[in-house]
C-alpha cells in the first residue's frame, strides 16, 4: 500500500474517532470491535500507526462509511453522486464535502441487501467465486448461479425499499447539484462557519470545484 493510501486510511479512522468523541476512548474501540468483528487492539494499533490496515479492516471501513469507499480506494471524490471524503481530509480536484443523506441510505441499503442474498454462498472462497463469477456462453456473458436467487428476492419488501430510496435520491438530485453549483458565498467573510478559512472564504463551502482567488490570502 502506498504512503498516500495509508494516510487516507488514518484520516478515515480519525473521522470515526471524531464522530464518537462523546464516548470514552476505550468504549469506542470496543464498540468498533462489536460492529466489525475485528479486534479492538487492531483498530487501536492502526490508529496509533503501529501497524497497517489489513484487508479485513479496509472492507470494514467501506461498509461502515460507504460514502467514503470510492475516495478511500482512489483518493478522489464524485460528490455529485454521493461519493465524498471525510471532513478530516482535504480533497482534489473536487473540494466540496457536502453530504448526500439519500445517497448514503441507498449505499447502506444496497450493502444490506447484497449481504443477505450472499449470506449462504460465501462460506468458502470457492463458493464465493462461484456465486459471483459470470461466464462466457456462446460468446455472451451469462450471470452466475446466484442470479436465480436475486430474481427470487427482487419482489421482496427489502428490495422495493432499496428502489424507493434510489427514486427519492434521483428526485432530489436537481437540488443537490444546485447546491454544488453555488459559486460564491453571500458573506464576504465566509459562509456558515464561525471562523472561516480566509484562503477559501471567496467560495461557497459546498461549491464543487476550486476557483482562483484574486487577493493576498495566498501570500
Amino acid at each position: 500500500m502506498s504512503i498516500e493510501f495509508n494516510a487516507r486510511v488514518l484520516l478515515l479512522i480519525e473521522e470515526l474517532v471524531d464522530s464518537a468523541r462523546n464516548l470514552e476512548r476505550r468504549s469506542f474501540w470496543k464498540r468498533l470491535e462489536e460492529i466489525t468483528e475485528i479486534n479492538a487492539r487492531t483498530w487501536r494499533s492502526i490508529h496509533e500507526q503501529r501497524q497497517r490496515a489489513t484487508t479485513e479492516v479496509l472492507a470494514a471501513l467501506g461498509k461502515l462509511r460507504p460514502q467514503y469507499a470510492f475516495w478511500l480506494m482512489t483518493g478522489i471524490t464524485d460528490v455529485a453522486n454521493g461519493h465524498i471524503a471525510p471532513v478530516t481530509a482535504t480533497t482534489l480536484p473536487e473540494r466540496a464535502h457536502m453530504e448526500d443523506p439519500l445517497a448514503e441510505r441507498y449505499f447502506q441499503a444496497s450493502i444490506e441487501f447484497k449481504d443477505r442474498v450472499l449470506s449462504e454462498s460465501i462460506d468458502t472462497l470457492e463458493n464465493s467465486i462461484k456465486a459471483l463469477a459470470r461466464t462466457i456462453v456462446f460468446a455472451r456473458w451469462w450471470d452466475s448461479v446466484l442470479v436465480d436467487k436475486i430474481y427470487d428476492e427482487c419482489s421482496s419488501e427489502q428490495y422495493q425499499s432499496l428502489k424507493d430510496i434510489w427514486q427519492k435520491r434521483e428526485e432530489a438530485r436537481a437540488n443537490h447539484l444546485a447546491r454544488l453549483s453555488k459559486e460564491k458565498s453571500n458573506n464576504p467573510h465566509g459562509d456558515e462557519v464561525p471562523v472561516p478559512d480566509p484562503r477559501t472564504a471567496h467560495q461557497h463551502q459546498f461549491f464543487m470545484f476550486y476557483e482562483p482567488r484574486h487577493d493576498d490570502t495566498k501570500d
